[in-house]
């Protein structure tokens, strides 16, 4: 049976202390000092070394919240740390009717409510009594545990499926590195490093390359092109069919091709303002607002003058020259300059040089070597966001009572046995 119960009645919750920062120290003497920009990870990145009440320790397996902001939750998972100022301990009182991973996987909704429905001038605060004062229906501390045990499982995979992520993302771009310095050789081998072979390189405008690769002007081996935005006061430039690429697509970027846009022009648009439509395969990448971003048109497109772009040559493959983009992403983001709005001005595009082999089978090569990984990092990302989806459904009906637990339970022991 489900009874509603006072959160403050099983669950005690203490504020942080504001620790003298005199103690303080990034040299790892001491104990980790949790603040709210730590709730999401295990490590810190200030230690404290002064006196203390031991009522401030956190223990692995505490639950956490931001008090300020977002009221972000979670549950710590590394050592014995200390608590700060304007984070929230949540820990069980004994003999309490609620199981503390129970209310950890009730928080998280709860607190999205609080945090909606808070009103703040510049920074939301919560408060322990918000937390301490919420009414939560609940089943039997026995079935709370196996709520738990499920939506637990389903945790352990989700991180699994990040740390996937996470160590393709450093293999992928590891891989960037080496495959624009070294290349491929004949057998389709990276070459050895220059140290290592210094004959096969030579000095260029970009540093040490193979000798058969060159470093010309990007501006010489594709057809740079722009983009504008056509009047906005006038309907008959707009919704015609043509997709227009923006700043509102930026999430639609930073991937080998892209397929749609939020907005459209029309001819009419195009006629009558700088916008072009370009052909598909045209590279393009952000000049401001998500500086570096990338993507290949697969359809024809044209662009905001948020954008710049390359047809590129028979001489140069236009999805080689995508992976260069983005293994420059970081230079990209580097030179931009501005106050409120950081760009990159045209006169660097005009001199931009690209590394890449003379051989056009090679650079075809490379480009296929890195779309497979990101083919791999994709099916991952796709399988983290169908899991936090189920994540998502299955919270809303254990912990309602919507769904009975017991045939996912089965599911859960039949996971561990197998």
């Amino acid at each position: 049976m489900w009874t509603d119960r006072i959160l403050g009645d099983h669950i005690a919750t203490l504020p942080g202390f504001a620790f003298p920062s005199e103690y303080f120290n990034d040299i790892g003497e001491g104990l980790p000092l949790i603040r709210i920009r730590d709730i999401a990870s295990t490590e810190t990145e200030v230690y404290y070394s002064g006196p203390f009440s031991p009522a401030f320790l956190v223990s692995r397996g505490d639950i956490l919240v931001g008090m300020d902001g977002e009221f972000n939750l979670k549950r710590w998972r590394g050592d014995a740390a200390l608590l700060n100022q304007r984070v929230l301990k949540v820990f069980a009182k004994p003999g309490g009717d609620i199981d503390l991973g129970f209310a950890h996987y009730w928080l998280t909704p709860f607190l999205k409510k609080v945090e909606a429905a808070t009103a703040a001038t510049t920074v939301k605060h919560l408060s322990s009594k918000d937390v301490e004062r919420a009414v939560v229906r609940s089943p039997s501390k026995d079935l709370q545990r196996k709520i738990v045990l499920v939506l637990g499982a389903l945790d352990s995979l989700i991180e699994t499926t990040e740390a996937l992520i996470a160590k393709q993302e450093r293999v992928r771009a590891g891989l960037m590195q080496d495959l624009f310095t070294r290349g491929v050789d004949e057998h389709d081998q990276l070459r050895p490093p220059p140290e290592e072979a210094p004959h096969l390189y030579h000095q260029t405008e970009l540093g040490w390359l193979p000798k058969d690769w060159e470093a010309p002007l990007l501006d010489g081996v594709a057809n740079r092109v722009s983009g504008h935005t056509p009047n906005r006061l006038k309907p008959a430039y707009w919704n015609g069919g043509v997709k227009w690429v923006s700043l509102a697509d930026s999430n639609r970027l930073d991937r080998p091709f892209i397929f749609e846009t939020t907005h459209e022009i029309s001819s009419l648009g195009i006629e009558n303002s700088s916008a072009r439509l370009h052909p598909a395969g045209t590279v393009f990448v952000s000049r401001d607002a998500g500086v570096g971003k990338s993507a290949i048109m697969a359809v024809p497109m044209a662009v905001s003058q948020h954008f710049i772009g390359w047809i590129c040559g028979e001489n140069l493959n236009n999805l080689f020259l995508y992976y260069f983009l983005q293994a420059n992403k970081k230079m990209f983001e580097n030179i931009a300059t501005g106050s409120t709005i950081v760009t990159i001005g045209l006169d660097f595009f005009r001199k931009m040089r690209i590394a890449r082999p003379i051989d056009i089978a090679e650079q075809s090569k490379i480009a296929t070597i890195l779309k497979l990984a990101d083919d791999r990092l994709e099916d991952e990302k796709t399988s983290l966001r169908k899991l936090r989806l189920l994540k998502a459904g299955l919270m809303q009906d254990l912990l309602t009572g919507k769904v009975s637990v017991a045939p996912l339970l089965e599911g859960v022991s039949e996971g561990v046995a197998a």
